[in-house]
């Protein structure tokens, strides 16, 4: 190993940095919560507005109703009789029974013209309020789901923010700065999207510019075998007991390594489904009417209301959504529920985790730049200090993960 003083990438980020994949996450997940926070409060802002409106409409509407009202209207008509009746009885002259009548017969059609005005007021208000009904409606629908979508975006925020900081003070307990002065890797240091799909290259230790034997060309990308990780992560367990023997210093201790290596993967189908990596069948009615990232936005909004993926086909808790959540998990991935086609109700709906699956080989892609000790340690979370004897031994684990061959243990 030998040290350099390293220039800094466009990002900012020393190129080699172990905790890159942590730090892009964070960035890109407390980005999301702002943008979630901020759209909470504006439809928090457009309900308040909605109420206030619905408010006054339901005001106007009741006034309107009064003044349309038949046994108001009536008692009204009997006060001017009445008041008639009174003025005939004080009249001393003709003129004053004929102003009388004439008062009378002006405030009946001054009360009658009012009602029919009351008569078309009250409609249009009430028709007005109907419709502020369903914006009022609606808009309680948007509210919780933004509520629950930022609630669990700054969730996601937090844990970026927990596990990079893992991350940084793993890295500098191993003393790997993560500033300019850094620790040159050896190539099978690379980021890992690139070295996944070309592990067997990465690990190479025939001549310069040769393949793993020498003086052959080295496979391209499309003619390498997958990394067996994915293996592991797929449940292949031929895949699970070659690396385990791969590593093991004799037969009986493949077991135990073995138990290793499907708790690593445990682990990570585990933070996976957490963070919302999910696979969704295309031929699904409903799931196959919205594209990747729109099926993960709904399944998300139902993972904040306390419906997420149990990992197996169901729902956490045996505790499917009914209607109303599953409308607002529409409406927080953008979508109006009145007009999603093949929406799923009673059975369906309990089924509608049934052919979903965790998609963790993509989460390690993302999530991890490179699958050294600290990134991995951060990948798992919480799971790390119950995987103690994979730390021991995570140089060769690593290697053989990759596709290549794992060094002797010195």
């Amino acid at each position: 190993m030998t040290e350099r003083t390293s220039a800094t990438s466009a990002d900012g980020m020393p190129p080699h940095d172990p905790c890159g994949g942590a730090r892009v996450a964070e960035d890109q997940r407390c980005t999301e919560a702002a943008a979630m926070r901020s759209a909470a409060d504006e439809a928090t802002a457009a309900q308040a507005e909605a109420h206030r409106d619905y408010a006054d409409t339901a005001a106007r509407s009741e006034d309107a109703r009064r003044a349309a009202d038949a046994a108001w209207l009536a008692r009204v008509k009997e006060d001017a009789q009445r008041a008639y009746r009174r003025a005939r009885e004080r009249a001393a002259s003709l003129q004053d029974l004929q102003d009388a009548a004439a008062a009378w017969l002006a405030e009946i059609d001054r009360l009658n013209r009012a009602r029919r005005e009351a008569d078309t007021r009250l409609l249009e208000e009430r028709e007005r309020l109907s419709g502020l009904q369903a914006r009022v409606e609606e808009l309680a629908i948007r509210v919780d789901a933004t509520r629950l979508s930022a609630e669990s975006a700054e969730r996601a925020c937090r844990e970026a923010r927990e596990a990079l900081a893992r991350c940084e003070k793993a890295a500098n307990a191993a003393g790997r700065s993560v500033a300019h002065v850094e620790t040159v890797e050896p190539e099978s240091m690379a980021p890992v999207a690139p070295v996944i799909s070309a592990a067997a290259a990465s690990f190479s230790d025939g001549e310069p510019g040769g393949g793993p034997r020498g003086g052959e060309p080295r496979a391209t990308p499309e003619e390498r075998e997958p990394a067996p990780i994915f293996g592991l992560l797929d449940g292949d367990r031929r895949a699970l007991r070659g690396i385990a023997l791969a590593i093991a210093d004799n037969a009986s201790d493949a077991d135990a390594v073995a138990a290793l290596l499907q708790g690593l993967s445990d682990a990570i189908h585990e933070a996976a489904r957490t963070a919302g990596y999910l696979d969704f069948p295309d031929h699904d009615p409903f799931w196959g009417s919205f594209p990747p990232g729109e099926r993960r936005a709904i399944a998300g909004a139902l993972a904040a209301m306390g419906h997420g993926f149990d990992g197996s086909g169901g729902f956490t808790g045996d505790r499917p959504p009914d209607g109303r959540q599953l409308a607002m998990a529409l409406g927080h991935a953008g979508h109006d529920p009145m007009r999603v086609r093949n929406v799923p109700s009673g059975t369906r709906l309990a089924d509608l985790y049934r052919e979903v699956s965790v998609a963790a080989g993509e989460y390690v892609t993302e999530r991890s730049g490179s699958l050294s000790l600290s990134e991995t340690r951060a990948l798992v979370g919480s799971r790390a200090s119950s995987l103690g004897g994979l730390w021991e031994r995570w140089d060769r684990i690593r290697e053989a993960l990759l596709g290549a061959d794992p060094a002797e243990p010195s």
